[in-house]
């Protein structure tokens, strides 16, 4: 990647990456691999790898509407028609836009990598030494990994009063099936659901722990429950008074 970017540069490929860590692994495999030989192209500093990076991601139609509405939201943000005439510096600074991309077009499910990317040990001291442009993306960038679908919350909502069933699921939500297993298969796979079982020592493990990844759609008649980590994301409050009340 070139030492600078223009500001129109920087914002598309960071709408690339916000549109890839919202994807929810869903990209199918094919695009998948694309992406990954892309982020060799950045790495080897190919001045196109970002335009080849939009292009790809505009062939797919579910991605190119969320790209749409974050490209949107940092111009307004960064306000890209004042700064479209500065650089970005993207190779000398203690985090650089370059050290963030990599990591998550590495691929296959670019919504876990920028999980992990945010949640290593190094993240928060780097964002702190960064540029305040990257110490804003940075920032969206963890919200756009935590924050869930409105379809998902709401599937946490249900498993939050009783077990349901996948088909259970798609129609209190009144969604499709094929729908319903995508919602639940990017739950379970980000461990804040899990299957019930009839062993009380996977159910316990599974509960703390989530389940191994699915590679494939669940059952549709596989009963789910909320992980610690489904329950705490509705109930934060709880999380803070079991951490008060250990003091």
């Amino acid at each position: 990647m070139p030492a600078n970017l223009k500001a129109t540069e920087a914002i598309t490929l960071q709408a690339c990456l916000l549109t890839l860590a919202r994807s929810n692994g869903s990209v199918e495999a094919e695009l998948a691999g694309q992406i990954q030989g892309i982020s060799h192209k950045l790495e080897q500093g190919e001045s196109q790898a970002i335009e080849e990076l939009y292009s790809l991601l505009q062939n797919n139609a579910d991605l190119a509407n969320l790209y749409g509405k974050f490209r949107t939201g940092l111009q307004v943000q960064y306000g890209e028609r004042e700064r479209a005439k500065s650089a970005v510096a993207v190779n000398t600074d203690p985090l650089n836009l370059l050290d963030i991309a990599l990591p998550i077009l590495q691929g296959p499910n670019f919504r876990t990598n920028a999980q992990h990317l945010v949640t290593s040990r190094q993240w928060k001291q780097k964002v702190k030494q960064a540029p305040s442009d990257l110490q804003a993306f940075a920032k969206t960038l963890e919200k756009t990994v935590t924050n869930l679908d409105p379809a998902k919350v709401t599937i946490l909502r249900k498993l939050d009063q009783e077990i349901f069933s996948v088909d259970d699921l798609a129609y209190l939500l009144e969604v499709s099936i094929e729908r319903t297993q995508e919602f639940v298969q990017a739950l379970w796979n980000e461990g804040y659901l899990r299957p019930i079982s009839d062993n009380p020592f996977i159910q316990l493990w599974q509960s703390f722990k989530g389940a191994p990844p699915l590679t494939a759609p669940p059952n549709i008649t596989e009963e789910l429950a909320l992980t610690t980590k489904g329950y705490f994301y509705l109930h934060p409050g709880k999380l803070f008074q079991n951490r008060t009340a250990k003091k």
